[in-house]
């Protein structure tokens, strides 16, 4: 048979067999996703892609919150709502937090805002603390904005506290922002604490420092009151403290001090 004769025959093959239906092959690779109960078109509709805008918070949701609140949780109820608020509106719930009749809850209040905001804008909480027009509140949120800022910039902490209406030299504010930046940076908190003034403030303060570093290392702990601390009582007291640091790690160290 010819070649044009076979080809001829190939040409006629599908009329001559009608019932015979040519079928598609796929690859044995290919996966089988009717046997895995998997559809290989299924278009998300539009609606579930739309998500709604997040409500603001405003002082009528605070004021519904705190309403409907259980009794000894007012405090607890405006921090939170206070917080979320404050992260979204720092001026209008600071303003919120300034018109709290209640004097506890003005406090709450007043901390919460300040904690916030320095938080994610030290330089504008630290303009609305100093600026407050009660003296007491001013302190107050000078404080709780100080401590937020000393992860931060722990020298402008420093400079807020000194715009308290009374700047007290050593204070829990103070020594808070002293100690977070020494834990960050020991040899930057040292070095500006030896700058200031010789007395009880600063004696005080290196008595934190000492503990701190005691606390890896008590040689070094005890160098550094000697060194920093001008106070004899103030320097008895670090050592003594030192001692019962050492001693909870290695009890024989206190036994072999201890006078026969």
């Amino acid at each position: 048979m010819s070649i044009a004769a076979v080809l001829a025959a190939a040409m006629l093959l599908p009329a001559a067999h009608p019932d015979r239906v040519p079928t598609l092959r796929t690859s044995a690779r290919a996966p089988n996703v009717a046997r895995f109960g998997i559809s290989p078109f299924v278009p998300a509709p539009d609606e579930t892609m739309a998500t709604e805008p997040a409500e603001r918070t405003s002082a009528e949701q605070v004021e519904r919150a705190l309403a409907t609140a259980a009794p000894g949780t007012l405090d607890l109820v405006l921090e939170r709502n206070l917080a979320r608020w404050t992260a979204e509106q720092p001026q209008a719930a600071a303003r919120f937090a300034e018109l709290q009749p209640d004097s506890f809850l003005r406090e709450v209040a007043l901390r919460t805002v300040a904690r916030v905001w320095a938080g994610a804008d030290p330089a504008a909480a630290a303009r609305w603390a100093a600026a407050l027009g009660d003296t007491a509140a001013q302190d107050q949120a000078i404080e709780t904005a100080a401590l937020a800022m000393a992860d931060v910039d722990p020298r402008a902490a420093l400079d807020l506290l000194e715009r308290r209406d009374d700047p007290t030299p050593a204070d829990a504010a103070r020594s808070g922002v002293i100690v977070s930046w020494a834990g960050r940076d020991f040899e930057a908190a040292e070095a500006w604490v030896e700058a200031q003034p010789t007395g009880p403030a600063r004696d005080e303060i290196v008595q934190r420092l000492v503990l701190l570093r005691a606390g890896r290392d008590p040689s070094a702990g005890t160098l550094l009151a000697n060194r920093l601390i001008t106070g004899d009582t103030a320097r008895h007291d670090a050592w003594a403290a030192i001692a019962q640091l050492r001693a909870s790690k290695d009890p024989q160290d206190l036994r072999d001090a201890a006078p026969n």
